[in-house]
């Protein structure tokens, strides 16, 4: 159906704009102002629903994504011409695929950890020697603290400490493992002062949350 000029002209006519559409795209993809989201930003926010979060500043894509985007885009325009369009639309499709297994085993894989707990309970039970050793979760309520350690988490989420400052008092001399946002650091460490806080992960682990443990 596609063998005939008038056809032929209209699939040429299809690509053209699929070209246009895949330059807008890979725009998108890697454009990077003074303003959020930044281009690369822009996939990871079709998952989340916190859009106001850091995004990792040691990881940036924005060069694989416009490879992607120029490839895609030269196949499309190759693909007007009647003669390589088979060749032209199976590398095409190659190419999606290819950026499909991308976004899912490099882009997800490498951001993921940023937006959990999962890495750092992980690092917990590691660390500790025993279940003697607790983990407890500071003004967080993002649950997955609570969903990696089964609820196995002591959590206080209260603004007041008082709770917190009870349980540690209870718990004297005890080793204790803390996550909470970066954000807090400071303040936790005056809340425990003059107590000695080891910093178990960084921001290049997660960029939004910390382990840390002290005695208590």
């Amino acid at each position: 159906m596609f063998d005939t000029p008038q056809a032929s002209a209209k699939v040429a006519g299809a690509l053209l704009i699929g070209a246009a559409l895949c330059t807008f795209v890979g725009r998108d993809l890697t454009w990077s102002t003074g303003e959020r989201p930044v281009g690369q930003e822009r996939l990871i926010q079709l998952f989340i629903y916190k859009y106001d979060r850091p995004f990792p500043d040691d990881l940036d894509y924005r060069a694989v994504f416009a490879g992607f985007a120029v490839a895609a885009v030269m196949l499309c325009l190759l693909a007007v011409v009647r003669r390589v369009r088979p060749i032209a639309l199976q590398s095409l499709v190659g190419l999606a695929l290819l950026y499909c297994a991308y976004d899912l085993n490099v882009y997800m894989i490498d951001l993921s950890p940023h937006w959990g707990q999962r890495e750092l309970v992980d690092r917990y039970y590691a660390e500790r020697k025993g279940a003697q050793e607790p983990l407890l979760a500071w003004q967080m309520n993002w649950k997955g603290e609570n969903f990696y350690t089964g609820n196995r988490v002591a959590a206080f989420q209260s603004l007041d400490n008082k709770q917190i400052k009870a349980y540690i008092e209870q718990h004297k001399g005890t080793r204790g493992f803390f996550i909470l946002e970066h954000q807090r650091l400071g303040r936790f460490d005056s809340l425990v002062s003059p107590r000695k806080v080891e910093r178990l992960t960084t921001k290049r682990d997660c960029n939004k949350f910390i382990l840390v443990s002290t005695k208590m």
